[in-house]
């Protein structure tokens, strides 16, 4: 089984991330395993038959017991993995942010089908490396994903538009431009969705810096200027041509082109 962590390199995973197949021993931990400690790697398989996020799981839920104690274990692994990583000189906030925000996008938006919203499965993969002069977590969280969205969106806009812009159901979250000021410097943000017909498809994201000489004209106006590349890959992982106006044009047709899961990916650095 290959690890989802292989995409904070720009390599791509020998097999699909909830592919099982092949795999004589499984490496990942269940949610209702005891949280890891003074482990600096892990790999959890979250088990999730909600439709709400788990930050808004309670009484409300369809099951409030399992919903409480899926909450509560979830929580318990968090503050595991950001213990760790503060341990190590990691900024304790950002990492508690951005795998927050991470988990909380999977389980709410995570879908299993067309006719089930609940997110069924999500994984969550962290690695904390010591061995560099600055500290780092590299960090993967994988939900199904029935489409293909922007989430460059609101980097890309400029702050006036973003502040009059209208209420959007569209699929981009602002938590992205949050977690791009968190990067260390020179990775990027990846987002790689395993499609139905088995090719795959990846948009990265790199904050652009002021000192850039190809930063563009609006560079003070944008909501986070970053630069952008999106790519596509056949079953056998080789490049096909492709833009980011064809990017957009498959969101546009959603309906010729589904995709099976989404991993969310990027490294924390001081």
């Amino acid at each position: 089984m290959s690890s989802t962590l292989q995409n904070t390199r720009e390599e791509l995973p020998e097999t699909r991330p909830f592919d099982l197949l092949g795999s004589l021993i499984f490496s990942g931990r269940d949610i209702w395993s005891p949280p890891i400690k003074d482990v600096v790697k892990g790999d959890l398989w979250i088990t999730y038959p909600f439709k709400e996020p788990y930050n808004g799981l309670g009484e409300t839920s369809r099951d409030p017991e399992l919903a409480k104690d899926i909450k509560t274990q979830l929580e318990c692994h968090l503050n595991s993995i950001v213990d760790e990583a503060a341990s190590a000189g990691i900024d304790k906030a950002s990492t508690r942010w951005t795998v927050q925000e991470l988990l909380v996008n999977a389980t709410q938006y995570g879908a299993i089908s067309p006719n089930n919203d609940a997110a069924g499965l999500v994984r969550l993969e962290w690695y904390i490396d010591q061995a560099q002069t600055v500290p780092t977590i590299a960090i993967a969280v994988t939900n199904p994903c029935q489409d293909l969205f922007d989430p460059s969106r609101f980097a890309r806009m400029e702050i006036d538009d973003f502040y009059s812009m209208e209420p959007t159901g569209n699929n981009a979250h602002l938590g992205t431009v949050a977690i791009l000021s968190f990067l260390k410097e020179g990775t990027k943000l990846s987002y790689l969705w395993e499609m139905k017909n088995s090719e795959r498809i990846r948009l990265t994201m790199e904050p652009i810096a002021n000192d850039d000489p190809a930063r563009p004209a609006n560079f003070k106006g944008l909501m986070k200027p970053t630069s952008i590349e999106v790519s596509k890959f056949d079953v056998a992982n080789n490049s096909l041509p492709y833009s980011f106006k064809q990017f957009q044009e498959d969101i546009e047709n959603n309906n010729k082109t589904k995709s099976e899961s989404v991993t969310i990916s990027c490294v924390l650095g001081c």
